[in-house]
């Protein structure tokens, strides 16, 4: 059972998880052994389960990759990809084709902005014909070798629909 020191300790490492114990005594003016010892046991009763660093990514460089399946009426695919391809998207680079399996049309999306990322998947929910949409996100180093490699790809017409 937690108590009041407990939740402390708690609220402090909230706002910093990489505080010192000695710094979290003394902002609680308890010993750092007591500390300690009571950080040590949240983390093996399971109620402290690790520390989490949080990064603005777009701050750093890095770009928000998408990854989208979608999931069609089969009659009307083509005027979906038709339509997932005339999307006006500014701020996003967005590669289609057409997939067999649980999804019609697969998308990839590289984008600096989270939000837009968002925008695509709600103006592709939107075509009657979309029955399921389901996305995956990753922030990575978008370096241009890998965009161009997809429009490579799209040039070349490896993925011939």
């Amino acid at each position: 059972m937690l108590d009041s020191l407990d939740m402390k300790i708690i609220s402090v490492l909230q706002k910093d998880a990489r505080i010192t114990f000695a710094d979290i005594a003394r902002e609680l003016e308890v010993s750092p052994g007591l500390v300690q010892a009571r950080f040590y046991r949240m983390k093996k009763a399971g109620v402290i389960k690790g520390s989490t660093l949080i990064v603005n990514t777009t701050k750093m460089g890095k770009t928000f990759t998408a990854s989208i399946g979608i999931k069609t009426i089969e009659s009307e695919l083509d005027e979906v990809n038709n339509y997932v391809k005339g999307l006006k998207i500014e701020k996003a680079r967005i590669f289609s084709w057409t997939t067999f399996g649980r999804y019609n049309i697969s998308m990839a999306i590289f984008s600096k902005d989270l939000l837009e990322v968002h925008k695509i998947k709600q103006l592709i929910k939107q075509h009657p014909a979309v029955l399921e949409v389901s996305i995956s996100l990753a922030a990575v180093n978008l370096n241009d070798n890998l965009a161009e490699s997809f429009e490579e790809l799209e040039l070349k017409k490896l993925f011939k629909e």
